[in-house]
């Protein structure tokens, strides 16, 4: 019996890390994209309504409901964040995406609406939304996790404007959330030769990679930009803790058993047990895992006695005594 408690307890690492279905990321997801290509008085852009656009679409698959507003004017895009932030009250995971001109102006960020019409420094003030606007918003809400994703700084379309500065500068993160910069503080950022932005391209191929954690998303995305641009071009991160993450998919699949790795766990492995170090054939879920779990402390839920009859099956065939269900043990 003692061995069996410990084996539960160990299977149930081993069936989370093999179970396709098991993620840390069931939560809500809420995503405002901004696609600003059309500018009025200002040089146009290639690829902002398509970056929108296809990151909407794939947001969606990856279970988002998508906020998708283009060639705003600034008030279409203060009623957007608005609508946003009202959605991630309810908590979950919020996602902000920019694709545009933007400046920074004495220290502060600004994302440009297409209808300004800059004559004066402080015209920028005045006709652009502060990305605190946007941060103030998220951190507001005080949901679960914030993601935002600024593929802006294209160029600078105010450079008669002295102390209109190219690139962003580096923001602090709200507490719960990450801010990806398509390019370095003070650097500008490709529109790309293609259907995309260069950084959005990048982001719209590993975002869809099943079992990358949000760092190795954005990660792996900054590298090959940095390979795509000869290092002209160097994405950046801002970040406070946050927790686990992923867009699609879970946990990556183990290649060797986690039990060799459980200090209590008997040495050599039983036969019994090495079984659950091969690839799993049965179809294990997170409610299958949640029930291994509770059986093995004693709780076992409504989510988990969907599968219990399954699983204890699968103990019989190996071998396992199987109490009955009031009698399971207790750690």
């Amino acid at each position: 019996m003692y061995y069996f408690l410990r084996t539960i307890l160990s299977i149930c690492l081993i069936v989370c890390a093999l179970s396709p279905g098991f993620s840390l990321s069931a939560e809500s997801r809420t995503a405002l994209i901004f696609g600003n290509k059309d500018y009025k008085s200002v040089s146009s852009l290639k690829n902002p309504l398509n970056d929108a656009n296809d990151m909407a679409v794939v947001l969606e698959k990856l279970g988002f409901d998508v906020i998708l507003k283009n060639n705003t004017d600034l008030a279409q895009m203060r009623d957007g964040v608005r609508a946003f932030g009202d959605r991630i009250k309810d908590g979950g995971v919020g996602l902000f995406y920019y694709a545009g001109h933007g400046v920074q102006l004495d220290g502060v960020n600004y994302i440009i609406p297409v209808e300004v019409d800059i004559k004066r420094k402080y015209d920028v003030e005045d006709q652009c939304l502060r990305m605190n606007y946007v941060l103030s918003a998220m951190e507001e809400a005080n949901n679960k996790l914030n993601i935002i994703i600024l593929d802006a700084c294209r160029n600078n379309p105010f450079r008669g404007f002295r102390d209109i500065s190219t690139g962003f500068v580096s923001m602090k993160a709200p507490q719960g959330s990450i801010i990806a910069y398509s390019t370095a503080p003070g650097k500008t950022a490709g529109d790309g030769t293609g259907r995309n932005g260069t950084y959005t391209s990048s982001l719209l191929k590993y975002i869809v990679r099943p079992n990358l954690s949000l760092y190795e998303v954005f990660n792996r995305t900054g590298l090959e930009v940095k390979e795509k641009t000869n290092n002209t071009q160097v994405p950046w991160i801002s970040s406070s803790p946050v927790p686990p993450f992923y867009l699609k998919g879970g946990l990556p699949k183990v290649t060797k058993s986690p039990l060799s790795d459980i200090p209590f766990f008997p040495r050599p492995l039983p036969q019994s047990v090495e079984i659950w170090t091969e690839p799993t054939k049965q179809s294990h879920t997170t409610a299958a895992v949640t029930y291994i779990y509770e059986a093995a402390t004693g709780n076992i839920t409504e989510l988990g006695n969907r599968y219990r009859d399954k699983i204890e099956q699968v103990f019989r065939q190996k071998g396992y005594e199987v109490k009955a269900r009031r009698d399971l043990p207790v750690l």
